[in-house]
C-alpha cells in the first residue's frame, strides 16, 4: 500500500456535503427566530368569542398604613404624635434618643380622608422640636414620619392612623387603628 495515498474526488465531495449538512442543522437550531408578539387568533363572525377578564391592580389606598422600616441599633429617635381634638391639628414632637445626633432630616406627612395631604420637614432636629400640620376634626388621618440620617439612609419609622383625641409615642415602628 502506498503511504502517499490521496483521497479520491467522490470521497471528498461526500465529506464536504456531510459537513455542510451538519453545519446547517446546527445553525438552524441555534438561530431560530423568536416571535415578536403573542400569536394572533383569527375569529370568524359566526364563531363564539372567548372573553378574557383583566383584573386591574389598584394603587395602595392612601389611608391604609404600610409596614415601617427597622432602624439599626444606635439610630433610634423617639417621637410623640398627638391630635388636637378641637381643631384636628396633628403635632409631632421630637422626644430624643441615642440616634438624635445622627439624624439629619425628618419629614412628617399627614394624609386626610378627602385625599389631600401636607408635609413639613425639620433639618437637624433637636429635643422638643415640633411640626404641626392640619388634620381632620372628625376623621382618622394617616401620619407618616421619614427620618434621614447622616449616612444617607432614610427610614419610615412611623405610619399610622390617628383619630380624634389620640396621643402616641414611638418612632421605631408604626401601627394604628380606625379608618382614614
Amino acid at each position: 500500500m502506498d503511504t502517499n495515498q490521496t483521497f479520491s474526488g467522490p470521497f471528498l465531495l461526500l465529506a464536504g456535503i456531510a459537513c455542510c449538512t451538519a453545519l446547517l442543522l446546527f445553525a438552524c437550531g441555534c438561530c431560530e427566530a423568536v416571535p415578536a408578539g403573542p400569536p394572533v387568533k383569527t375569529v370568524s363572525p359566526d364563531q363564539p368569542r372567548e372573553v378574557t377578564w383583566v383584573e386591574e391592580t389598584a394603587a395602595a389606598d392612601p389611608c391604609v398604613p404600610q409596614p415601617t422600616d427597622a432602624v439599626p441599633n444606635g439610630y433610634a429617635v423617639e417621637t410623640g404624635i398627638s391630635k388636637e381634638p378641637i381643631t384636628g391639628d396633628i403635632t409631632v414632637k421630637v422626644v430624643g434618643g441615642e440616634g438624635l445626633s445622627l439624624l439629619q432630616h425628618m419629614d412628617v406627612s399627614v394624609m386626610r380622608p378627602d385625599g389631600t395631604s401636607s408635609t413639613r420637614g425639620l433639618d437637624q432636629p433637636k429635643v422638643n422640636d415640633e411640626v404641626t400640620l392640619p388634620g381632620t376634626k372628625d376623621g382618622s388621618d394617616r401620619v407618616t414620619i421619614e427620618k434621614t440620617y447622616l449616612n444617607g439612609h432614610t427610614y419610615v419609622t412611623d405610619d399610622l392612623l390617628l383619630g380624634g383625641r389620640e396621643l402616641r409615642t414611638g418612632g421605631q415602628g408604626g401601627g394604628g387603628g380606625g379608618g382614614c
